[in-house]
Parts: C-alpha cells; structure tokens; sequence
C-alpha cells in the first residue's frame, strides 16, 4: 500500500509539473523581431553544443525562418525557449527564443527625438499552444519588458509603477501626447475582451521622464448589449489634459440615461495632477 501511495504522489508531482510549465509563445505571423539581450550567441546547432558563429546585441533585428519541437528546449526563470533558426545582417543560425522578442513598439519614449524599441517576451501556461500555434489567450503573459536605446537595456517593471496587475495579453502601443507643453509621449497598454454579450477595453498611459517610467491614467470603454455604454477620450491642450466620460444606460432596448462628465489635469512636465 505504501508503495501505491509513493507512486500515487510520484506521479502526481510529475503531472502537476507538466501542466505547469510556461512556454515562450511567438506570433508565427510576424516573423521579424528583435533581440533583447547583448553577447547573444548564435549557433551552428539548435542546442548549446552548436559551435559559436557569431555574437548579436539587444536591438538587432532578427527573421525567424523556422523553429522544431524536436530541437532543444533552453528552461531559464521558469518556462521553456525554443530554438529560432533566423537570419540577420551577420548571416544566418540558431538563436535561443529566450533572447528575441514576442512583442514591440518602437517611439520616442523619452522625447529626446531618437526612436527607442520596447520589448517583451509573452509566455503561455498551454502545453499545447507555444510557438506557431500561439493566440490571443488569457493564458498568456508577458514577462521581461525592456527599453532599448542603442544596444542599452532598461528593464520596466509596468506592475510595480501602476501598483496592480496588468491584464493578461494586452497589447502596446506607442502614442504622442500632441498639444501637451512640454511635449510628452505614452506607452499605451490596452487590454480587453469581448463575447455575445459586451465587450470592454483598458488603455493605460505610461510616460517616461528622466529615465524613469511613471503611470498617467486609465481610459475605459465598455459596452454591454442592451444595458450600458462606457467611454473616456484623452484630449491635450497646453498644459492641461482632459477625460471626457459618457455613460449611457438602457432599459428594454431604450435609452435610459445619459451622464456626461470631464476630468481635467495639469502637467508641469514631470507628473500630472487633477484639477
């Protein structure tokens, strides 16, 4: 009996294991990305034996041309990296998926008239779904967000400067604060759903000032099929930023009540504070 037990636990550690393993999810569509490290190593093998053909740097653009799940699998913080076989300006090889990118957006983060790339890798808690059958999924989260700005590697931390989670999956984008004195710039990160019955998407403005990212605000949009509309538009002007809210309720298919509102912000050029 003792013995069944052990097994029993054995196995069950084992399974327990198997499900939780993360994988580095890539989008097979977009096969240019870029690396996001320095002294990357790319081989002759898709395995840590190949022989050392030469070194890429974090910014460098990579086409991935193929990838196998039979080749090497490199684990490091917790989930899985494939092998990328890509090819580059330097030439062609194999490069570990733990240093190329899965998500990105260049811009001019910092408002110094040079572009920069933010990146990130998205990894997957589905067994069944890294690399080429990688979706939309809930399941996914992106992890090691980074500032690149020549071959220099600035880690975010876009949890620790909004003080919650961040939605699984979102999206990034790169937007102008046009109208705004001083001139600022935003990293948006949107998340959202959507079903039969309502859809919903956050937009999170971050903006970077002397190095350091900060958190500005958060624009909701909501619609939920015959109940209620939600939505908040950004407007800049001087140095004052604006929310405008409408909200609209429904009843039996009928409009029920409509609030319109304004939120209103001064920017000094380092934060922003409500009026």
């Amino acid at each position: 009996m003792k013995k069944i037990i052990v097994a029993f636990i054995a196995m069950f550690i084992f399974m327990s294991a198997a499900f939780s393993q993360k994988y580095i999810a890539v989008d097979w569509e977009r096969n240019e990305h870029y690396v996001i490290d320095n002294r990357v190593n790319v081989r002759s093998l898709p395995n840590l034996s190949g022989e050392k053909l030469f070194q890429l740097n974090a910014g460098d653009k990579v086409k991935i041309a193929d990838y196998s799940r039979d080749w090497d699998w490199l684990l490091a913080e917790g989930y899985y990296a494939p092998w990328y076989k890509i090819s580059c300006e330097k030439g062609e090889g194999y490069i570990s998926g733990r240093y190329v990118s899965t998500k990105e957006v260049w811009g001019d983060f910092d408002n110094d008239g040079r572009d920069e790339l933010f990146a990130c890798l998205s990894i997957t808690n589905e067994k069944n779904c890294p690399i080429r059958e990688y979706m939309m999924s809930f399941n996914n989260v992106d992890v090691n967000h980074v500032i690149i700005k020549n071959e220099r590697i600035i880690s975010v931390d876009l949890t620790d400067v909004y003080g919650d989670s961040i939605s699984k999956d979102p999206r990034y984008e790169f937007v102008e604060g046009k109208g705004l004195t001083p001139k600022v710039n935003f990293l948006v990160v949107r998340t959202g759903f959507g079903d039969g019955g309502g859809a919903w998407t956050d937009e999170r403005y971050f903006y970077f000032v002397d190095g350091s990212i900060m958190y500005f605000t958060t624009l909701q949009w909501r619609s939920y099929e015959m109940d209620e509309d939600h939505s908040e538009k950004l407007e800049f002007a001087g140095k004052t930023a604006k929310i405008h809210i409408s909200h609209t309720e429904y009843k039996d298919g009928r409009e029920l009540d409509t609030r319109n509102d304004t939120r209103e912000y001064l920017w000094d050029g380092r934060n922003f504070s409500e009026k």
